[in-house]
């Protein structure tokens, strides 16, 4: 948005350096939603309209339907002309960031910024918003900033991670997965001790971790293990298999996503060229 002016590296546009662009330009082809939402005192269309003020009342319906609102704004008092507060306390969190999410889109720019979209909402709001993600990042260009990473990886297909000004890392989660050496994580299902099956299991070389016991039923209970690489799997099995405790079910292996990011924030910058968008 050219809210400041870069002192180091290069930003490109469209493959035109930042500096060179007008802000009028540039901020007539963007969108930005912040954390923190803000709405101003007026009806629903008036703060939808606020980001093109000459937008028709068609217009306006058509950029809340895309931002999944026009079905709870029906639902309001009196519609799109139902008046809201100016901190947006007659509504909910998630009803004042899908009315932002409209605003960013009535105007239709081809680049939409995203500022943690999700915080603050309940996990029917955070699966509205999620698919709402989904669903405008065919026609556009979505930069979401996010600390959460479940949603990082639910919606983006690119990932930059960026530490004190540094680019970390710059790619598909599948390939941060895959070049990252990290532990998997395995849940297993076993009958047996809740006492014994940890401890025989971080007495398995290559074992990092055994944490998250969930009981099931009676002499039943689910493990998170964490394992150094794939190789420790059948080591870990057999250990269990030859004290006698029965392995029930092993779910399909995860990435401890968690993890693989703070590696890449903490290692040494690998990243110096140009970013463009």
């Amino acid at each position: 948005m050219r809210f400041y002016e870069i002192n180091g590296g290069t930003l490109k546009v469209d493959g035109h350096p930042i500096d060179t662009v007008t802000r009028d330009s540039l901020r007539g082809n963007l969108g930005m939603v912040l954390q923190e939402t803000w709405l101003k005192a007026g009806t629903v269309a008036d703060n939808i309209a606020y980001g093109k003020p000459d937008a028709t009342r068609e217009e306006i319906i058509d950029a809340a339907k895309r931002a999944r609102a026009h079905s709870f704004i029906c639902r309001l008092p009196n519609g799109y002309d139902t008046e809201v507060a100016e901190d947006g306390g007659n509504i909910s969190q998630g009803q004042r960031q899908l009315l932002a999410i409209a605003r960013a889109a009535v105007a239709d720019p081809p680049v939409l910024i995203l500022d943690e979209p999700t915080v603050g909402l309940d996990p029917t709001q955070l699966m509205e918003v999620r698919n709402l993600i989904l669903d405008l990042r065919r026609n556009h260009a979505i930069i979401l900033s996010s600390h959460i990473l479940g949603e990082i990886s639910a919606v983006c297909d690119r990932i930059v991670i960026i530490n004190h000004g540094e680019i970390k890392a710059d790619d598909t989660i599948e390939r941060l997965e895959e070049a990252d050496n990290s532990g998997l994580v395995l849940k297993l299902k076993i009958q047996g001790s809740s006492r014994e099956v940890p401890k025989i299991a971080r007495a398995v070389e290559g074992v990092v971790r055994v944490d998250n016991i969930q009981f099931v039923q009676t002499g039943i209970y689910t493990y998170d293990i964490e394992l150094e690489n794939d190789g420790v799997r059948n080591a870990l099995l057999s250990a269990l298999l030859q004290h006698g405790l029965e392995v029930l079910e092993v779910s399909a292996e995860k990435k401890n996503l968690e993890q693989v990011f703070v590696k890449l924030v903490n290692q040494k910058t690998k990243h110096s060229s140009p970013v463009s968008y």
